[in-house]
């Protein structure tokens, strides 16, 4: 069993791992799951945003790069077009010295795309997002209609602060669901309507307080009612207020105390461990995860095969390793960032579309055996690519992906520091980078929270042009227009913390990416599993035969 040489913690490494590792040909990790995954996402910048100008087209954008970047910045537009061409960057290999110091070089030099975004309208405030329409700041989100505020969010329509979501509509404040409609507080619960405050909810319609419930209708705190009295009860409870809201949250949270848990979340899975994943065959710490087989160590990814240590996307991605955005019918990417479309036998590339048998290149598209970006003949790529995989195995620098240090993005930029928090001290300590001018703007605040009216139904058009301040952090934030025609649509009081506490807020309602073996807290109940509950925790905790007992 070794030792992490990031934590010095123990880790498996199990035959099947093994078998993987010799059929890539490469070496065994030298570091554990939660540190892999620690460096992969400190390689992803999702939504922290700043102003740019295109380095061809000179019109105002915005980057996931901040203005310090060394080199100009390009629009996606831009940066597909022939009005450039990568491989003009290119620069020969040095044996005599680090790959890495040569990359980095590389990277200093040729322009990146601003972010990651296609096939959207009026949704300029999005990142590491496609086919969006008067969205904004969502984050690993596609296919959404007037969504504000989400991560992860797919096929959503007309709302507000959701996480994990999915073709789900006039929703606020939800995470983990799908085909939701008008809910409102809300956590893994599907199919539901007109609900609020609900919890593990199945095909429930009109519920309010309620947990382990299925195809249930008109329940208040699980207890069932005929129609009129569960309107009568509800018309004396006004979500619009912001006290009626804090007051039920705390209710809430004590409720979802006394529920059964399943031991993970999911279903349709076969011999498979981890959290938050489904139709899964042969997956082991796969995490946020569909559709998948013979994988593990995954994070958001999807309809993929044989791929090990990915941190998102997927959807036709087979035998792949070491990866940041991986996907779009891809094969054979090694130690990758955003390298997708149709791109096949990569290694160490970033932000490299529909390429071919490159290595070390940064910022190419259409283009094959290239290394460092310079162009060779087929025959000399792959005798030079063996002589550097040779060097750089002796000097223990091929094998896993690009080092935390060479990031562009300061620590907390990145998704990092919202599932590994660490404080700048820390970051800088380690060798890696911080930001100490992210964006945001304090002290130019005109109403505090507790200025806010109380009830959605006091406010007026004019609070868009006040700055609110926000309770948890100080910082300043605005409402919009949309948003506010949003609030009042669903009927919810406005937010007194700022998008990110907000989202924050939601994160920490999910567990962590990590298992510990339990046993089924049934009484006489015998059954061991892996699950992302921790012993202290005090849920009642239930293997998934004993959970359906007690829930069907």
């Amino acid at each position: 069993m070794p030792n992490c040489k990031n934590c010095q913690q123990n880790f498996t490494i199990t035959e099947a791992d093994r078998q993987f590792y010799r059929k890539m040909e490469v070496p065994e990790p030298t570091m554990c799951f939660p540190c892999r995954l620690q460096n992969l996402m400190a390689y992803r910048n999702e939504r922290v945003l700043y102003p740019a100008i295109c380095g061809l087209c000179k019109k105002s954008i915005l980057a996931a790069y901040p203005p310090t970047h060394p080199t100009p910045i390009y629009c996606y537009e831009c940066w597909h077009t022939d009005k450039w061409d990568s491989t003009t960057y290119g620069q020969d290999y040095d044996s005599d010295r680090s790959f890495f110091e040569q990359y980095e070089k590389l990277q200093n030099t040729v322009p990146p795309f601003a972010l990651s975004v296609f096939g959207s309208i009026n949704s300029d405030y999005t990142n590491c997002a496609s086919w969006n329409k008067n969205s904004y700041l969502v984050s690993g989100a596609n296919y959404n209609e007037d969504v504000l505020y989400g991560n992860y969010v797919n096929y959503d329509k007309y709302s507000l602060d959701i996480s994990f979501t999915h073709k789900s509509e006039l929703c606020y404040e939800i995470t983990d669901g799908e085909n939701n409609y008008h809910v409102r507080f809300a956590t893994d619960s599907s199919n539901c309507s007109d609900c609020s405050f609900i919890h593990d909810c199945r095909n429930c319609v009109d519920c309010f307080c309620c947990t382990n419930l299925r195809n249930a209708k008109y329940c208040i705190l699980n207890k069932p009612y005929n129609e009129a009295d569960y309107r009568k009860k509800m018309a004396a409870i006004d979500l619009g207020s912001y006290q009626t809201v804090q007051q039920y949250l705390g209710e809430f949270k004590q409720l979802k105390l006394l529920a059964v848990y399943q031991y993970y979340h999911g279903s349709k899975n076969e011999n498979s461990t981890g959290d938050y994943f489904y139709y899964t065959k042969d997956c082991h710490y796969c995490f946020d995860a569909t559709e998948v087989e013979g994988c593990a160590y995954l994070q958001w990814f999807h309809k993929a095969r044989n791929c090990y240590d990915i941190l998102a996307w997927g959807f036709g991605a087979e035998n792949c390793y070491s990866g940041v955005e991986v996907g779009d019918n891809v094969t054979f990417l090694k130690f990758t960032r955003t390298c997708r479309t149709g791109s096949s036998n990569l290694e160490y590339c970033q932000n490299c579309i529909g390429c071919t048998d490159c290595f070390g290149c940064y910022c190419m598209h259409n283009v094959k055996y290239c290394i460092l970006n310079k162009q060779y003949l087929e025959k000399e790529y792959r005798e030079l690519k063996e002589k550097i995989i040779a060097k750089t195995k002796s000097s223990g620098e091929y094998g896993e992906f690009f080092p935390t240090k060479y990031s562009y993005f300061g620590y907390n930029e990145t998704i990092a520091n919202d599932y590994f928090p660490l404080t700048r001290e820390e970051v800088l300590k380690r060798g890696w980078h911080w930001q100490d001018k992210m964006p945001g703007i304090y002290d130019k605040g005109t109403l505090t929270a507790d200025q806010l009216p109380n009830n959605i139904k006091e406010v007026e058009d004019n609070i868009t042009k006040e700055i609110l301040v926000c309770a948890s952090c100080g910082k300043n934030y605005k409402i919009t227009l949309a948003e506010l025609k949003l609030y009042k649509q669903i009927t919810v009081p406005l937010p007194r913390q700022c998008f990110d506490c907000r989202h924050l807020a939601r994160l920490k309602q999910r567990n962590p990416r990590q298992l510990w073996h339990r046993q089924c807290l049934r009484p006489g109940c015998k059954n061991e599993f892996e699950t992302t509950y921790a012993p202290d925790r005090s849920e009642k905790v239930y293997c998934e035969e004993c959970y359906q007992k007690e829930i069907y």
